[in-house]
């Protein structure tokens, strides 16, 4: 039976518009093939664009696990931005951690710490703070550069919790959403940071956390550094000391290198030698040390030249000289460089905070 015998009779309507109506039917089948095989064309396109960023992903960070979006660890990594195992301890000692989000102790312990979650979506990013207790010093140099005389008594009259390690690129990016990094791997050291961005970064965390997290002062930094030590490092005074604790020119292979592999100071603070250097919150001034307060010096009022900052610690790019605990060095704060980082720090709360 052919086509034509199956259609009604009595239409009221002509021939000739059914034959219109089926070619439109045929136009708009041919349509939906092909918009059909170009939906699935471009899927196939976006699953494999999304498995080449992924693939590069793995290659640039090899830190994080792209599939869960969470900072994970490689072996080799230190424990400062370890994400946490979903255990009851684990839980427990996360809201623990959450109900101290107040505020600090007013009374730390010696050698004491405690852990500032950064992100608990998905997988905490963790920054370990230890306690920097009060006492005096020290500081500069009778055998270093000019501007490291004189040496001179100074007295830090609070103490203060410090970084354990750098500021990683995890810790800096779950806080600022970016990574400026020119080497990337969440483990390592946050860099290419200039004074302005660590200023930013400490400002966002203590809105974030309710904290007052900031630079520490070139005096707290050398402070921290020396950990009750005199020598030229924070391990002793000889140079063959100083590959236990920095990464630097000799050993470094031209690169930063992850946080917390060498062995800490006396107060269990990492990488304060090398690895990247770091940002003090102090104008530089190279005859500053003639005129400084003996307690809680903060700096000059003004730099010597209009825009430096005071940088500290030395780099993986640097000798060993430079990397004594009293060498000072100043960069404009305008800009980051492949070696500049940071470290902060946060101070309890005292008495006389507490009544204003």
């Amino acid at each position: 039976m052919t086509d034509s015998k199956r259609e009604p009779e009595n239409t009221g309507k002509i021939r000739g518009s059914n034959t219109k109506r089926g070619g439109n039917v045929l136009i708009f089948v041919v349509a939906a093939v092909l918009a059909l095989s170009a939906g699935i064309g471009f899927s196939h396109f976006r699953a494999q664009r999304t498995a080449r960023m992924d693939s590069v992903s793995r290659e640039l960070l090899p830190d994080r696990d792209t599939s869960s979006n969470r900072f994970e660890p490689s072996p080799d990594t230190s424990v400062a931005t370890r994400s946490p195992q979903v255990t009851a301890e684990e839980k427990q000692r996360i809201r623990k951690i959450l109900d101290h989000q107040a505020g600090l102790p007013n009374q730390p312990v010696s050698g004491s710490g405690y852990v500032e979650l950064l992100g608990i979506d998905g997988g905490a990013v963790q920054m370990e703070m230890v306690w920097v207790p009060p006492g005096t010093y020290t500081m500069g140099s009778d055998d270093g550069h000019g501007d490291e005389k004189p040496a001179h008594t100074v007295e830090i009259s609070h103490g203060f919790w410090i970084s354990k390690y750098e500021i990683t690129q995890a810790q800096y990016e779950a806080v600022m959403k970016r990574n400026p990094s020119f080497l990337q791997g969440y483990n390592f050291p946050v860099e290419r940071l200039s004074w302005q961005d660590c200023r930013d970064f400490a400002h966002k965390l203590s809105g974030d956390t309710g904290r007052n997290y900031r630079l520490p002062t070139e005096a707290q930094w050398e402070y921290a550094c020396r950990a009750g030590t005199s020598g030229r490092y924070c391990l002793g005074n000889e140079f063959d000391t100083l590959p236990r604790c920095a990464w630097y020119q000799n050993n470094a292979g031209n690169r930063p290198r992850l946080v917390g592999l060498k062995e800490p100071n006396a107060w269990g603070i990492h990488d304060m030698h090398g690895n990247v250097a770091e940002w003090c919150l102090d104008w530089y001034h190279s005859d500053y040390y003639k005129t400084s307060p003996g307690r809680d010096p903060e700096g000059p009022m003004q730099p010597e030249i209009i825009d430096l900052r005071v940088i500290r610690g030395g780099a993986w790019n640097m000798l060993a000289p430079a990397l004594r605990s009293a060498f000072r060095y100043a960069l404009s704060y305008q800009y980051g460089y492949r070696y500049t980082g940071l470290r902060l720090i946060a101070e309890p709360r005292r008495e006389r905070d507490e009544n204003e």
